[in-house]
């Protein structure tokens, strides 16, 4: 399931403003979100532009941080997060996906290709 930030924003967070003085909750609903999702069995793929290591480590307070995997697209950020794949050249697409699935076959989120 795709779940990016403005889906967040607009629904569960309604509620809030956009100013910075709610991030942290933003990040916090978005961890909780995503627990019950991945408790049902969800794979799930969040989109966040300008995540940094205090916004993944909200959550992680709902989420064990060995059920994220943190893929980042585009020219590494200064401050950014550590990341399970750094993927800077956004003008190959299929490239980057093949790499997120070798990445989720590694970690054994999904098994391999079957065979023809």
């Amino acid at each position: 399931y795709f779940l990016g930030m403005g889906n967040v924003l607009y629904g569960v967070d309604a509620d809030l403003d956009r100013s910075g003085s709610h991030r942290q909750e933003h990040f916090r609903r978005l961890g909780e979100i995503a627990n019950l999702m991945l408790d049902a069995g969800v794979l799930l793929v969040v989109s966040v532009a300008a995540l940094g290591q205090d916004e993944l480590e909200i959550v992680q307070m709902s989420v064990p941080a060995e059920r994220i995997l943190t893929v980042w697209v585009g020219p590494p950020a200064a401050g950014g997060v550590a990341c399970d794949l750094l993927w800077p050249d956004t003008t190959r697409e299929s490239g980057a996906v093949d790499a997120v699935l070798a990445l989720l076959r590694a970690r054994q989120v999904i098994g391999p290709v079957p065979e023809s």
